[in-house]
């Protein structure tokens, strides 16, 4: 029993030559290999950009006469961010003045007061029709009936009008006071010419009479020159308390201030209102810019609110070095037109996109990922690892068919179009590669 145990031991320990090469000699080499596809191919060019709106107004209220020696501090922010503004709303209260968006395109450039004429009090005409208030007045002229609609205004949104007093009170009064006299002083003039000419002699009655004439002629003067006084005092509307959107209702894009803020040492606008519908801004780099024409098709992905849209490029902008559009409109010191949204403040070729639905307010200020589809098989194709294809020196493509057994099949092929590492191939042999085949890719 031992001795067989012992041979049954030593046998194991004993291996024959070709049992030691084999074991000592390298493993058989591996072959790679992929999955022979059927898709459709999508070029796609990626870009980061963010939602905004097609104009922006900036409101900064300027300091108008009627506020001087008061300090110019925001007493209220009704809007926050988001906000939706519509026509005739208050988006902030400054030293407890309100400033009132309204729908126009022209900005405000001056205080509005009785007697005024132009295409700015036409806008503001139109405006407060829109809004229900009545206006009887010509086109263009800030007469009563516009007085009335700015004092209705105000009072259905809880202020006071100002009026032409506020602005300037003690010229105002002046004036009044002169005209009035002038009046009084023509009135008694032509009392005493007439009491002069009924008792005047003969040779001395026609120049009595002209006396009485003129008397008569500077009284009717001193009268228009008071009813043209009168008609310019009354309720107005400042510079300051209003800002013109081109299209209500709006929505707010920021707030640079806070209540207590003090217009004085302000770097920013109170705030601003994004207007028109929501695009969306990139920049290309150089090269992408070549890829991409307006009318292709994109899709908009926003991962943090896990929401994507549907959209197509408006627009490739020419080179630009990325500063800012400047401008702004509105409650400012200096007119200014509505200017667009720009594209983000670096190099390249602005891209402006277009969603097909347009977008909810919640998108506004979204950081978003661009997806521009720039080329597209029409049906789906054979697709395999750009790997996989070899060249001949005559011009010829082929890949290797890895077959069930082991084996390599030399298959040439048609190549078509490449995407992101893999091309497209149709067999030049009709049904020599089918989907599912393994090609090799490596050994």
């Amino acid at each position: 029993m031992l001795l067989s145990v012992g041979g049954l031991v030593a046998s194991t320990w004993v291996k024959s030559p070709a049992q030691r090469a084999a074991e000592q000699s390298p493993p058989p080499a591996s072959v790679l290999s992929a999955v022979v596809q059927e898709k459709v191919m999508t070029s796609v060019v990626a870009v980061r950009g963010t939602v905004s709106a097609e104009g922006t107004v900036a409101v900064a209220p300027a300091s108008s006469a009627a506020s001087v020696g008061a300090v110019q501090v925001v007493t209220g922010l009704p809007k926050q961010v988001g906000a939706v503004v519509a026509a005739g709303d208050v988006v902030a209260e400054v030293s407890g003045r309100p400033v009132l968006a309204l729908a126009g395109s022209i900005p405000a450039y001056r205080n509005l007061t009785p007697g005024t004429t132009g295409l700015d009090v036409a806008q503001l005409q139109s405006a407060l029709i829109g809004l229900g208030f009545a206006d009887r007045d010509v086109a263009g002229n800030f007469g009563s009936g516009t007085q009335k609609a700015v004092r209705d205004l105000y009072e259905a949104r809880g202020y006071s009008p100002l009026t032409t007093t506020d602005l300037d009170a003690g010229t105002e009064t002046s004036a009044l006071l002169a005209a009035a006299a002038s009046v009084r002083t023509g009135e008694r003039a032509v009392r005493d010419a007439t009491l002069t000419a009924s008792g005047a002699a003969v040779e001395v009655a026609a120049a009595a009479k002209q006396h009485v004439v003129d008397a008569q002629q500077d009284l009717t003067d001193a009268r228009s020159a008071l009813s043209a006084l009168r008609a310019r005092i009354g309720v107005m509307l400042p510079l300051a308390e209003v800002v013109y959107v081109r299209t209500l209702p709006a929505v707010v894009g920021t707030v640079g201030a806070q209540v207590g803020t003090s217009l004085a040492s302000a770097t920013t606008a109170v705030l601003t209102i994004q207007t028109g519908q929501l695009l969306v801004h990139a920049m290309l780099s150089e090269g992408q810019q070549q890829l991409i024409a307006a009318g292709l098709t994109v899709s908009i992905a926003d991962d943090v609110h896990a929401r994507t849209a549907e959209a197509s490029v408006a627009s490739v902008g020419a080179f630009t070095t990325g500063a800012g559009l400047g401008g702004s409109s509105g409650a400012n010191p200096a007119p200014a037109a509505i200017t667009s949204a720009g594209a983000p403040a670096t190099p390249g070729y602005p891209l402006v996109i277009t969603p097909s639905v347009p977008l909810d307010s919640g998108w506004l200020g979204a950081d978003v990922l661009i997806r521009v589809t720039t080329a597209s098989t029409k049906d789906p194709v054979l697709v395999v690892p750009a790997i996989a294809v070899t060249g001949k020196a005559d011009g010829a493509s082929s890949v290797q068919v890895l077959r069930p057994d082991g084996s390599h099949q030399q298959v040439g092929v048609a190549t078509g179009a490449i995407v992101d590492g893999e091309v497209q191939v149709t067999s030049t042999v009709p049904g020599a590669l089918h989907v599912g085949d393994r090609v090799v890719t490596g050994e």
